[in-house]
């Protein structure tokens, strides 16, 4: 609450009263500290953004460089060329995430419903940190049980998002043993 207090005079100079205002201003102090709290964790976001940003960016102008050698051997340069798309796959599905998140803000975000293969997205969610875990020396498994229907009808980007931020995350965090992925109906 901002208050303040004003006192006045009678015609001898003594104080005959106080004149007080005060006004709530909850509503003022909480909408600022919304609005400081949303720009740290903006802040945050771009920080790791910028950091999952440098780490496939960095494959990708590493494995180029590499793909100079003239005495690369055929599969050598296959698998260079495999980690770059894979890495640039990667990238590409970063930004749009920063770009889905811009749509989040602004109410825009449209959420699709196709069908696709649900063992297809996890697979392929699963062969992005394959490189990673095994940098790690860490186990990237995935089990989906036999319940689970092959197709499903939901929006395959979206879920390939959570699916990609959550296996990124175990991985990231992951020092011994490993991450199995389990996906039951």
């Amino acid at each position: 609450i901002n208050e303040w207090f004003y006192p006045f005079h009678d015609s001898m100079g003594k104080i005959a009263g106080i004149l007080s205002c005060a006004q709530d201003v909850t509503e003022q102090v909480t909408a600022r500290l919304t609005a400081e709290t949303a720009n740290a964790t903006k802040s945050a976001f771009l920080a790791n953004m910028s950091h999952e940003i440098r780490t496939p960016l960095a494959a990708i102008l590493g494995f180029s460089s590499l793909l100079k050698e003239r005495s690369l051997d055929t599969m050598e340069r296959e698998r260079y060329l495999d980690t770059i798309i894979r890495n640039g796959n990667s990238l590409a599905r970063i930004i749009d995430d920063i770009l889905d998140l811009a749509k989040v803000e602004a109410g825009r975000l449209d959420l699709e419903e196709v069908q696709f293969s649900l063992y297809d997205l996890a697979t392929d969610a699963i062969e992005l940190f394959k490189d990673k875990a095994k940098e790690k020396d860490i186990y990237l498994v995935l089990s989906i049980e036999d319940t689970v229907p092959w197709r499903i009808c939901s929006d395959p980007t979206r879920l390939r998002q959570v699916m990609v931020n959550l296996i990124g995350n175990a991985v990231k965090f992951t020092d011994r043993g490993g991450v199995r992925v389990n996906v039951r109906s």
